[in-house]
């Protein structure tokens, strides 16, 4: 964000900005919504696993979930990240997998938010669901 903050503000000061920069600026001012999300995906992620190391019972109820977000982080790591820098990566692609990660956490979320309800409200019996 910094990035193409201080280029348009070089911009407007006259300076010369060198094209190359621009050209980054431009690709950082166009992906920052997105590289919000996966950071608001990742904050979800790391509140449902502390809840689940909270309480541990319900590890086992969410693992499906948890392996969900895992897969999906690794898909992102292993095949849209660490592409060579001379090829780029289509927004439209880029954008699907932040989608499928928002979408991954938010369930693995709800549902350790479900299950600690659950057995909070009936802790003798597993809820099903």
């Amino acid at each position: 964000m910094t990035l193409f903050k201080e280029v348009d503000n070089l911009s407007r000061l006259g300076q010369r900005v060198p094209f190359e920069l621009k050209i980054i600026a431009s690709e950082a001012r166009e992906t920052y919504p997105l590289a919000v999300r996966v950071e608001e995906a990742l904050r979800m992620y790391n509140r449902a696993c502390r809840q689940l190391r909270d309480w541990s019972d319900l590890a086992p109820l969410a693992a499906v979930f948890r392996k969900k977000v895992q897969e999906t982080l690794e898909a992102g790591v292993l095949k849209m990240l660490w592409v060579p820098k001379s090829s780029t990566v289509e927004y439209s692609a880029l954008q699907k997998y932040v989608d499928s990660l928002v979408k991954d956490s938010v369930d693995l979320e709800e549902k350790v938010i479900e299950l600690a309800v659950c057995v909070t409200a009936h802790p003798s019996t597993v809820c099903a669901g």
